[in-house]
């Protein structure tokens, strides 16, 4: 199986299909290991993306369902934390950095939160990792407003790799990471920006917990889960 060609299927069978008995050889059964590529990034292209990451002033990451399929939570983690970059997730991506973590700026997209859109709003580099960028994480390319933005796309996936006007990396998750945090050394964003991600996270944290509150006289969510 190659991750590049592989997605979603539907098979829909009738019911009486379903009812019916057929001989299948042996063999069609038969045990099959599928080994799926783990490419590594081209040297040239981790120099280019280092340059553009120590160049920036407000960088971000995007972390989508690739980074889980990669395996690569605990080196995003590390390069966050290294290096000061903020991270907002797709939907897929969720929980790959924990929401209590400083650097997890929350969800982007039409069903994310102000605080993520807000950052990627204001970013000049954005580096999505392992997304597709499809229009529900990005809502319809409507929370870039940077008209300086560079925008790097790490992915497996030809197709998803090279998008308008990005700089596509085709390459494995973690393997891109780990190459890339080498390759930037001792490198760190700019402390406020940091400290905006960091402020904007606490303000749609407070956002949430006001308005989920229950009614007065109902059980809280944790009340009626205890109970």
């Amino acid at each position: 199986i190659d991750p590049e060609t592989c997605g979603p299927v539907f098979i829909g069978l009738p019911q009486d299909v379903q009812g019916q008995v057929y001989d299948y050889p042996e063999a069609f059964f038969a045990t099959r290991v599928h080994r799926v590529a783990r490419p590594e990034p081209e040297p040239r292209a981790i120099d280019e993306v280092a340059t553009l990451l120590r160049r920036a002033k407000r960088p971000l990451i995007i972390s989508g369902g690739g980074v889980h399929h990669a395996l690569a939570t605990q080196g995003l983690e590390r390069f966050a934390r290294a290096h000061g970059v903020p991270v907002v997730e797709t939907i897929p991506g969720r929980a790959a950095l924990l929401q209590s973590h400083p650097l997890n700026a929350g969800p982007i997209g039409v069903t994310g939160s102000d605080s993520a859109n807000q950052m990627a709003g204001d970013a000049d580099v954005v580096l999505a990792i392992g997304t597709r960028l499809q229009d529900f994480s990005t809502g319809s390319w409507t929370v870039f407003r940077n008209p300086d933005l560079t925008l790097v796309s790490i992915n497996v996936c030809r197709h998803d790799a090279v998008k308008h006007f990005a700089v596509p990396v085709r390459a494995d998750a973690a393997a891109a990471l780990d190459q890339l945090h080498a390759a930037l050394g001792t490198w760190r964003a700019d402390d406020r920006w940091q400290a905006l991600a960091l402020s904007r996270s606490a303000r749609w944290k407070a956002t949430v917990a006001e308005r989920t509150q229950p009614a007065p006289g109902l059980p809280s969510y944790a009340q009626v889960v205890g109970a």
